[in-house]
């Protein structure tokens, strides 16, 4: 019998659990995150450290998204970043990473 209570009890649980859905407010429009900005704060990152981080495969991917819309600007951004990855010493990252945040 108490093992009967307690079935009823956790089913009652259960279910009432599922009901608070109705209650949610409805989904807010969220707009999309530049990638340029997530671009930028990553060259900035690296323009203060020195370091280059796998977070360059994002900037690439953001400056080949650029590409679509202004193929110029995208490209010589693109051949910017190959220098940057091709740099050795901090400085020369350093120097190579804020040159392209100041074309941001």
């Amino acid at each position: 019998m108490k093992q009967a209570k307690l079935l009823s009890l956790v089913l009652f649980a259960a279910m009432l659990g599922c009901t608070g859905g109705a209650n949610m407010p409805p989904p807010e429009n969220v707009t999309p995150i530049d990638p340029m900005v997530g671009a930028k704060a990553t060259l900035t990152a690296v323009a203060k450290d020195g370091q280059i981080s796998s977070g360059l495969e994002e900037v690439q991917a953001a400056f080949e998204n650029l590409k679509a819309t202004d193929a110029a600007k995208g490209e010589k951004l693109i051949n910017e970043l190959g220098e940057l990855q091709k740099a050795s010493s901090p400085d020369e990252i350093k120097a190579k990473a804020k040159a392209i945040v100041d074309q941001l």
